[in-house]
């Protein structure tokens, strides 16, 4: 999942260091599956 959030990650630290401010909390959109839904989406994944 990290590597989903790569970019979100990339435009904060460059906020950070342009010395704009950021959230004190940042919010993730992440997804839960269960078994078979991890099954059916792994192909289409982009890890």
């Amino acid at each position: 999942m990290l590597a989903l959030l790569g970019d979100q990650l990339v435009d904060i630290v460059k906020k950070v260091v342009a010395g704009d401010s950021v959230e004190k909390r940042i919010i993730t959109e992440e997804t839960t599956f269960t078994k078979e839904q991890a099954i059916e989406a792994l192909p289409d994944r982009a890890y």
